[in-house]
């Protein structure tokens, strides 16, 4: 049985020839990024448990940050993030153990700097089903 997060990781390594960026996922040491790079983070929601019937479904948050090098344009981020947001849309099930729905569209959170670096988070609500 795959986690939720090698499910959701799976999908963006899967992808990543056409994600024109590095894949950091959380708690991995390594060399410091030198261009474009996503940061991945799975978050799980605190208390997030809602039943249904004899069914709990839980939540979590799937946290992407683009980070671009500052002075080479927000739109970049803006595409980046953009391209992280078409891999898990609205509506999208995941036949799987657990099973996976996003009943939400994911949103763009505010860009930032943050050092050499513009950062511009994307979260998108997750809601599994471990049977």
């Amino acid at each position: 049985m795959k986690t939720v997060a090698q499910l959701c990781y799976g999908r963006l390594i899967a992808a990543n020839p056409a994600l024109p960026a590095t894949l950091y996922f959380e708690n991995v040491d390594g060399a410091l990024p030198t261009g474009d790079h996503l940061i991945v983070n799975l978050m799980q929601v605190p208390g997030g448990v809602q039943t249904i019937g004899k069914t709990a479904q839980r939540k979590a948050i799937l946290h992407v940050v683009a980070a671009i090098p500052r002075g080479n344009g927000q739109i970049k981020a803006i595409d980046l993030g953009q391209l992280v947001l078409n891999l898990f849309p609205k509506n999208l099930k995941l036949q799987a153990n657990p099973l996976i729905s996003i009943d939400v569209a994911g949103v763009f959170g505010t860009g930032y700097n943050d050092g050499n670096w513009y950062k511009l988070p994307v979260k998108i609500t997750i809601n599994y089903i471990e049977t």
